[in-house]
């Protein structure tokens, strides 16, 4: 029996979302059609994997279903063999943060920098100085 569940994240910048991958190991593959889960592959648009580990379950990037932008799906069974540590658990803490945080530096005007500064909660904060 599939676990696959809508992981409660609205993207709507795919860029973005690719941006977000490789920060945390994982591999944006743009057009794949079905991302693996538990019992069988399920439809998508595109996918997202675990890099380096093939046995992994993938994210499968969806359509909204309120006509705006895109939702991630995942099957969390058996903590999908590895994707769940890598996303951070069925909420995607990790890919929602790390997403939160390609969405603000695309936002922050030329001729700033950046700097992340991980807390002790694991939280990231985005400083920025001119």
């Amino acid at each position: 029996m599939s676990h696959t569940a809508d992981l409660k994240v609205e993207i709507l910048d795919l860029e973005c979302l690719k941006a977000s991958c490789e920060p945390l190991g994982l591999e944006f593959r743009e057009n794949q059609k079905t991302h693996k889960s538990y019992y069988r592959n399920e439809e998508c648009e595109h996918a997202i994997a675990v890099r380096g580990n093939s046995q992994a379950y993938e994210v499968g990037v969806v359509k909204s279903p309120i006509g705006r932008g895109w939702t991630l799906r995942a099957d969390s069974f058996g903590g999908g063999y590895g994707l769940m540590d890598a996303i951070g658990g069925t909420t995607a803490n990790r890919l929602r943060q790390e997403y939160s945080l390609q969405v603000a530096a695309k936002k922050i005007p030329r001729g700033f920098r950046m700097q992340r500064v991980l807390e002790a909660n694991g939280h990231v904060l985005l400083r920025c100085s001119h």
